[in-house]
């Protein structure tokens, strides 16, 4: 079975891809779970075209992908499992959950180190949320991840039928949970007890920078739970919720700066003179602390660390649905340029400056602290 599988690599991976493919966008025309907003025809061109060259490139690459590397490891002795005579099924269970859990890792990687985030944001840019943007990556990012694979399976030492496995798992799990699909929700409450259901990782690609930074897993469910990253639902709901980057809109409630922001100019913002004092900061849900803190008036203040992520997107107005014009990593000081503003949820928006980027607009208070 091992060598059948290895001699027909390509073409089982071909053949689970445009199975599951074919799988999801019917269950999305028969059930879909939200309205989408933007052309199914050009995303999909978009996204169908990285998919092509992301495979160009890890072929002219690596020719003989994860499979080779796992041969040549299997015949070298190397890694953690070839030091034990374990039976073949444990060997390739055990093999799958250290790879998924690597995987994990590597997406929380992604989103805490800037320079990684900037590839990985092509990810999170999607205009809309379909099973597409499951195969919607940078081609460095996909380079990357071969590399960490790679030095994982040098490290474990996996059976090869194992590491095929688990490609043939990542790309259609990642469609999978990645469709605009409807689940019952009794069952997806019974499927996410061990996998990623829709539902749970959508979360993941919230607007909001707190739950964009959680639901990191792509195929067991486990991780989130046990390292504190999981949400249940967006606080908007999965209907309202609005996945990045979302539409560049100011909603009509909410009090409007006289700031603009075009994908060419940095917004310049005004601070309104209604509000009169500083804004509380406020736990969200998945932190704890011992006391509330409070930003004193001081002209300088700090992004402080977002769950996993480091640091915070800025938009050119008081609103998760705003343009978003700039991203601040942890750490950062920054400047306030007047009193905050809440949005329609009663969400405390600041005014801020960052004078080496020349970068200005609003971020979430909730998530700054005193130098």
């Amino acid at each position: 079975m091992e060598a059948w599988l290895v001699g027909n690599e390509p073409a089982v991976r071909l053949a689970a891809f445009l199975g599951v493919l074919a799988f999801m966008a019917t269950w999305e025309v028969l059930a879909p779970r939200r309205a989408l907003q933007v052309s199914k025809t050009q995303r999909w061109a978009n996204n169908i075209g990285l998919v092509v060259l992301n495979t160009l490139l890890l072929r002219l690459l690596f020719p003989a992908a994860a499979a080779g590397i796992a041969l040549h490891v299997d015949a070298q002795e190397w890694g953690v499992l070839n030091q034990f005579e374990l039976p073949p099924a444990l060997a390739i269970v055990f093999a799958l959950v250290v790879l998924d859990l690597a995987i994990w890792l590597q997406h929380v990687m992604f989103h805490a180190i800037p320079l990684l985030w900037r590839l990985h944001r092509v990810h999170h840019a999607d205009l809309d949320y379909d099973l597409t943007t499951g195969a919607r990556f940078h081609p460095i990012e996909i380079l990357l991840s071969m590399l960490i694979k790679s030095a994982v399976i040098v490290l474990l030492g996996p059976p090869v039928a194992a590491v095929i496995l688990f490609e043939v798992m990542l790309s259609g799990m990642a469609m999978f949970n990645h469709g605009n699909v409807r689940l019952p929700a009794r069952i997806d409450g019974l499927l996410r007890l061990l996998i990623v259901t829709p539902d749970m990782h959508r979360v993941h690609h919230s607007i909001d920078d707190d739950e964009a930074n959680s639901n990191f897993g792509f195929n067991l469910a486990c991780w989130d739970r046990m390292f504190g990253t999981y949400r249940a639902a967006p606080r908007a709901g999965h209907d309202a919720m609005t996945p990045t980057p979302g539409p560049s809109a100011t909603p009509t409630n909410t009090p409007t700066p006289t700031a603009t922001a075009t994908d060419t100019a940095t917004p310049t913002v005004e601070p309104s003179a209604t509000a009169t004092s500083e804004p509380t900061i406020t736990p969200t849900p998945t932190e704890t602390a011992t006391a509330t803190p409070t930003i004193t008036p001081s002209p300088t203040v700090i992004v402080a660390q977002v769950g996993y992520a480091y640091g915070l997107n800025v938009r050119a107005a008081p609103s998760a649905e705003a343009t978003l014009v700039g991203y601040v990593p942890a750490g950062t000081q920054l400047i306030l340029t007047g009193p905050a503003m809440p949005d329609e949820d009663g969400r405390l928006w600041q005014p801020i400056q960052l004078p080496e980027e020349s970068l200005t607009g609003w971020v979430l208070a909730e998530f700054l602290t005193t130098p």
